[in-house]
């Protein structure tokens, strides 16, 4: 086993990596009120989010309410969120 084997990064951990990085960006163009960096939120997050909801809400329309009810709540608190926490742990 060569020292290349030893220091290779997971492909998993190097991925969650760059997602938190780019979560962590992309919240702070939210915080600066970046009006494409909340579109680009939503569109990550709503197809999760829909899905949770509907199998905790067993009803399409409550589902659909409760994913816009997180994001009119996420747009309107992202500043008390805090860099080294998880944006899509937060918005879940």
């Amino acid at each position: 086993m060569g020292t290349q084997a030893l220091f290779r990064t997971p492909q998993i951990g190097r991925e969650n990596v760059l997602n938190s990085l780019a979560d962590e960006q992309l919240l702070q163009r939210v915080q600066h009120g970046d009006a494409n960096a909340c579109t680009q939120l939503y569109e990550q997050y709503k197809t999760g989010l829909y899905s949770y909801c509907l199998k905790l809400l067993r009803n399409s329309q409550n589902a659909e309410d409760a994913v816009q009810e997180t994001f009119i709540k996420a747009y309107a608190e992202c500043n008390a969120v805090r860099s080294s926490q998880s944006l899509r742990g937060w918005i879940f």
